[in-house]
C-alpha cells in the first residue's frame, strides 16, 4: 500500500550530502539476521573507505536502496550471495552502487518488464517497487539498470551525483 501511495502522489525531496557507505551499513545490518537464517551472505566494499559524498535525499535514497536489496534477497532463496559495492562509475561526476547477486536471474523476456509499472512477478506484488526506486534515483540526476544472466544472478547499477 505504501508504494502504490508513494507512487500517486510523489513526496518532496530535499537534497544533502549524504555518506552512501552508512546508508548501505543500516541497511546490510537490518537484513543481516534474515539474510543468515537462510545461509545468504551479505557483502559491502567501499572503494572510498567511507569516504565519498553524494546528492541525495535520505530517506528516498534508504526507501529506493532498500527495496534493491530486499528484492535481491527474496530473488536469491536459500544460500547465495549479495555483493554490495561503492565505487567511481566511469561517468564524470558520478558515484556507482552495485548490487550483484547469485540468485536465479531474470529470464530475458521478464528482464524489460522489471521497470515497468504494475508488472510483478510475486503474488500478491504491485509491480511498483522497482518504478519507484527508478524514479527516486532519476529525481536526484542518478542512473538505474539491471542486467542479468538466468541461474548465475541479477546486477543493479545505480550511479547518483557526487556532492
Amino acid at each position: 500500500m505504501r508504494d502504490l501511495l508513494a507512487y500517486a502522489r510523489p513526496e518532496p525531496y530535499d537534497l544533502q550530502v549524504i555518506d552512501p557507505h552508512s546508508v548501505l551499513t543500516g541497511i546490510v545490518e537490518r537484513h543481516r539476521h534474515a539474510a543468515g537464517r537462510s545461509g545468504m551472505i551479505i557483502t559491502l566494499s567501499d572503494a572510498f573507505e567511507g569516504k565519498s559524498r553524494i546528492k541525495a535525499d535520505f530517506k528516498l535514497l534508504e526507501q529506493a536502496l532498500t527495496t534493491v536489496v530486499t528484492n535481491a534477497i527474496e530473488a536469491m532463496g536459500e544460500g547465495g550471495q549479495l555483493a554490495i559495492a561503492i565505487s567511481r562509475s566511469p561517468a564524470r561526476g558520478m558515484i556507482r552502487l552495485s548490487f550483484g547477486d547469485t540468485g536465479r536471474g531474470i529470464a530475458p523476456d521478464v528482464l524489460q518488464h522489471v521497470s515497468s509499472r504494475y508488472f510483478t512477478t510475486k503474488p500478491g506484488g504491485l509491480g511498483l517497487g522497482l518504478v519507484l526506486t527508478r524514479g527516486i534515483i532519476e529525481r536526484f540526476g542518478g542512473t538505474f539498470s539491471i542486467a542479468s544472466t538466468r541461474d548465475v544472478g541479477t546486477t543493479v547499477t545505480i550511479d547518483v551525483p557526487v556532492a
